[in-house]
């Protein structure tokens, strides 16, 4: 449990890097290595960051390492082996994805027709026994580099009505990778929409499915079908109690007036409500598009269902909301923060009758967020056990 904490912190702590520098990310990266040689869950992550800054050759030089490693367990290599095998499949190295797939399979080297066979009956039948991501992918994937028609790759993801989310996520992903692929010839996004609609009325608050299907409709010229699915999960099932949902059908829409329209709707869902990203972003939206007084009445609403959230009430402070407050309105504003122990790190006396706030201040406020929580945590501390 603890290593696999430590994992997600390690994840999480790279792409909060890459956000900021993706050359940042690779050089904390090659520090974390440092600390944690044997760490294969970080040797996988680096792969990734040299894969997705060009630097393919390094990518296949650390699997490579990997792969010699004699203290890596089967769980951890088989993982390596497809995305190794997939690396190559999307730079159109096919053979060698071939090559990789079978090699995780059986072992030994090389591609003969005897191999791919006896690795398809083998995947099979590891499927039929004990269905994993892993053997799911790589059958897939293997199936796919192998055959010309692609009804039998569909057929290979065909799915139990009880498999697992991770496997509808998974399936969802190797789907969006063959749509994106530009390797091969396009494939219709009619081809791959039915599983796709499948797992998504199965899993409707899993945002890696949603949101395969919207990238999967997004290359259709006839645009409609993802807002009528996300309408029909939102009438048939409970993802109206998720914000993934609500996050994945705003991020989707391909309109400002659809856009305004699932956070109108979410705003006013008894449980989605509550949520700070639906407020922030339909502020935000209203800002973007000179609703000036309608973005100031949702920041009212806003703060009024998120009372603690400090985010919320600097918005207030901001270029283009600032001009449409009084002064005496930013005095009870500015009170009102204070009275719900929302502390400011500032000097706030007389910034309400300024007109030209420093931004720079307001960013510095945004920023004491993480020190709210870890003062926060400090004083549950401090207080236990009472």
């Amino acid at each position: 449990m603890k290593d696999s904490a430590q994992e997600c912190w390690n994840e999480l702590d790279l792409a909060y890097e890459y956000a900021v520098s993706p050359k940042g990310a690779l050089n904390h990266a090659k520090h974390l290595l440092s600390l944690y040689p044997s760490s294969m869950h970080l040797w996988d992550l680096y792969a990734d960051l040299e894969q997705a800054l060009g630097k393919l050759d390094a990518a296949r030089r650390v699997y490579q390492i990997l792969f010699k490693n004699p203290t890596a367990s089967p769980a951890q290599t088989q993982r390596l082996w497809y995305k190794w095998a997939t690396l190559e499949w999307k730079e159109g190295a096919m053979d060698s994805a071939i090559t990789i797939l079978c090699q995780s399979v059986l072992g030994g080297d090389g591609q003969t027709l005897v191999r791919m066979l006896k690795a398809k009956q083998m995947l099979s039948s590891m499927y039929a026994t004990h269905p994993t991501v892993w053997v799911m992918q790589t059958r897939a994937l293997l199936t796919y580099l192998t055959s010309s028609d692609l009804t039998e790759t569909l057929d290979v993801l065909s799915l139990q009505p009880h498999a697992t989310e991770e496997l509808h996520a998974a399936r969802s992903r190797f789907l969006l990778d063959l749509a994106r692929n530009r390797g091969a010839a396009p494939i219709p996004p009619a081809a791959l929409r039915g599983l796709l609609e499948q797992s998504a009325k199965i899993y409707p608050d899993n945002p890696s499915i949603l949101s395969a299907f919207a990238a999967n409709e997004s290359r259709e010229t006839i645009r409609g079908r993802v807002h009528r699915l996300f309408e029909t999960l939102l009438n048939e099932t409970c993802c109206h109690q998720s914000l993934e949902f609500w996050s994945t059908a705003v991020m989707s829409a391909t309109s400002v007036h659809e856009k305004r329209e699932w956070l109108d709707r979410g705003v006013r869902d008894e449980m989605a409500c509550r949520s700070l990203f639906l407020w922030q972003q339909y502020v935000q939206l209203e800002l973007e598009n000179g609703r000036v007084r309608e973005a100031k009445s949702l920041l009212y609403r806003g703060v009024s269902e998120c009372p603690w959230s400090k985010d919320l009430y600097l918005i207030a402070f901001h270029d283009l909301m600032r001009p449409n407050f009084e002064t005496q309105e930013l005095i009870r504003w500015i009170d009102v923060m204070v009275e719900r122990g929302l502390r400011l790190r500032v000097e706030w006396a007389g910034i309400a009758e300024d007109h030209s706030v420093d931004q720079g201040a307001i960013q510095a406020w945004e920023d004491d967020t993480f020190d709210d929580a870890e003062w926060a945590s400090n004083e549950r501390q401090r207080l236990l056990p009472y």
